[in-house]
């Protein structure tokens, strides 16, 4: 059954002009979480997915502007972003520790989407490969079971 928050006041001018006639796409949310578990559906369709489903992500870059500005938290808004993505991904790879999760979280991925299986040379090498050897993948299984 669809949820319908209760009608409130609206938080701002800006926010209701930018948002108005926009809602999540909670069809594409549906298969997004269908497809979650699928070997075949990747980081850049999962990504592409998020931008298609959440129309607010759109509120990270100001209209008609390429510069970022600062949000409520203080911080610009490529870096919130970034960290909102950080944390879809984080959902994304916890859901698939058994077949592509743990190299996501541990080494992330390349500039052609793919995920890579061992830490690049480079700042936090030797962090990731020993977060990868170290972490106890079988407690985060546990705690993502459904």
């Amino acid at each position: 059954e669809d949820f319908e928050p209760p009608e409130t006041v609206s938080p701002n001018a800006l926010l209701v002009r930018r948002m108005a006639g926009r809602r999540a796409d909670r069809e594409l949310v549906r298969s997004m979480a269908a497809r979650i578990r699928e070997p075949e559906y990747s980081t850049r369709e999962f990504f592409e997915d998020c931008v298609a489903a959440f129309p607010e992500l759109e509120l990270f870059a100001p209209p008609r502007s390429s510069r970022c500005c600062i949000t409520s938290s203080g911080r610009d808004s490529h870096i919130e972003y970034q960290r909102t993505f950080g944390a879809l991904f984080a959902v994304y790879w916890l859901l698939r520790l058994d077949i592509d999760g743990r190299c996501g979280l541990a080494f992330g991925y390349d500039e052609s989407w793919r995920i890579l299986t061992s830490a690049a040379s480079g700042e936090g090498e030797e962090r990731r490969a020993a977060f990868f050897e170290k972490m106890d993948w079988g407690l985060l299984a546990e705690v993502t079971e459904l």
